[in-house]
Order: structure tokens, then C-alpha cells, then sequence
């Protein structure tokens, strides 16, 4: 039975920024990458790829849809996944507060 890997954003962006990956034959020497491109890639890349023109920025005139967490992961990457949700916000409303 093949192992299955998190489809948690949290998991993928720690993942992202924290592996040393090994070489392997079509990309020696690849390593992580580092974490505001790890974060841009879950943000801005996916608004991006599904066409989504006002998302994937905290700007004047984009849409509102962001998660606060209580702790800072651009600080501590490592800890991503152990940080806890304060609140949720979807089109600037917040529908979710601990």
C-alpha cells in the first residue's frame, strides 16, 4: 500500500520552503524553496492559475478571503502546521473568530 501525503496547504507550503530535496536524474541538486516564494506560490500562484484576477493579494479592491493564524509563518515555517486559526474571512466578512 503506497503511503499518502497531506493535501494540507499548511503541510505543502512548510514542505515547500523546509525540505532539502536530493538530487534526482532531471534536476540535480534541487533544493527547497525559500519562504516568501513557498508563500507566494500558495497565494498569489494559486489565484493566479485558476484565473482568479482579485485574489491572492491583501490589496485595496481585492477580494477579502484570508485566514488569520497566531503565529507569523514567514518567521517560523517549521511550525506551520502546529498553528492554531483566529479567524477566517471570506469577501471581507469574517465568518469565523476563536
Amino acid at each position: 500500500m503506497r503511503s499518502r501525503r497531506s493535501t494540507s496547504p499548511s503541510t505543502g507550503w512548510r514542505t515547500a520552503s523546509t525540505e532539502q530535496r536530493g538530487p534526482s536524474p532531471s534536476c540535480p541538486g534541487r533544493k527547497g524553496l525559500d519562504v516568501e516564494t513557498a508563500f507566494a506560490a500558495y497565494t498569489a500562484g494559486s489565484a493566479w492559475i485558476n484565473h482568479l484576477d482579485r485574489a491572492g493579494r491583501v490589496a485595496p479592491g481585492y477580494d477579502a478571503d484570508l485566514v488569520v493564524l497566531d503565529t507569523d509563518p514567514i518567521q517560523d515555517p517549521v511550525s506551520i502546521g502546529a498553528a492554531t486559526v483566529v479567524s477566517t474571512w471570506i469577501g471581507g466578512t469574517a465568518v469565523y473568530e476563536a
